[in-house]
């Protein structure tokens, strides 16, 4: 019997690809098409798609308790009272394996970047910066959404029961690789050189999470990975100096990379 959880992933990718595709046809569609849905292509509208798709299906799932579903496959804490003093040890040996992994992320994405840049031939220099305070709710809200998204997609492979389960989490960044295919912005970005760089981050992301919750089986830890490695592309960043942006093809919401 098919596991209800994975019927979901299911459904949650055709919804997925009809959204993106319809919204991509309509944009390219000539203008009269688009008379009576301009009102609706905003980026209010995107991003609460978006957010309904990464973090709302995940919660009915829940809510509704969709077989497959449980608090170990999800990541989620169980909180013990009385137990928690002995946890102290496991939780910083966590923390550490955490921190470890985020800044391993966070040091290949930046190199790359610095890489990428000297390629071709743009002067780089090392911007430090700090980052204001209304710029940490977008990204402690990005995080949540993804690390939802794919804390829900974990919970399916790892619903199917394979012998190796790390095998199985392991094929997640994979599915998350395809769901984002389906996106034919996604498509299109990925022939310009600076849109595929753009992706690069969440896809290491993607992968941070997977290696987190291999190492301790907790999606708060995955949140907090993330929340370190992307906090600190902000901080550090390789600015460049005295090259003109580029214009890329825009992704349609929602999707993942």
């Amino acid at each position: 019997m098919i596991p209800g959880v994975l019927i979901w992933m299911a459904a949650l990718l055709v919804a997925n690809a009809a959204v993106v595709n319809g919204v991509w046809m309509l944009r390219h569609a000539p203008s009269a098409y688009l008379r009576g849905l301009e009102r609706y292509d905003t980026p209010l509208w995107a991003s609460l798609a978006r957010g309904a798709y990464l973090l709302g299906v995940p919660v009915i799932a829940v809510a509704l308790r969709a077989p497959g579903l449980r608090a170990d496959t999800l990541g989620l804490p169980v909180v013990d009272a009385l137990g928690w003093p002995a946890d102290l040890a496991p939780a910083a040996a966590d923390l550490a394996v955490t921190l470890g992994l985020a800044g391993l992320v966070f040091g290949a994405v930046w190199a790359g970047r610095v890489w990428f840049r000297r390629a071709l031939a743009q002067p780089v220099v090392l911007a430090l910066r700090r980052p204001a305070s209304a710029s940490m709710g977008p990204i402690a809200l990005e995080a949540l959404l993804l690390e939802a998204h794919w804390a829900f997609f974990r919970a399916g492979l790892l619903s199917l029961g394979l012998e190796n389960a790390t095998l199985a989490l392991f094929a997640g960044p994979g599915l998350l690789g395809f769901e984002a295919w389906l996106n034919p912005a996604t498509r299109a970005a990925h022939r310009d050189a600076e849109a595929t760089l753009r992706c690069v981050p969440v896809a290491a992301l993607a992968i941070l999470s997977t290696w987190v919750f291999v190492a301790t089986g907790s999606s708060v830890w995955c949140l907090a990975g993330h929340l370190v490695a992307s906090t600190g592309w902000v901080v550090v960043e390789p600015a460049e100096t005295g090259a003109e942006p580029r214009a890329v093809p825009t992704a349609i919401e929602p999707t993942v990379f």
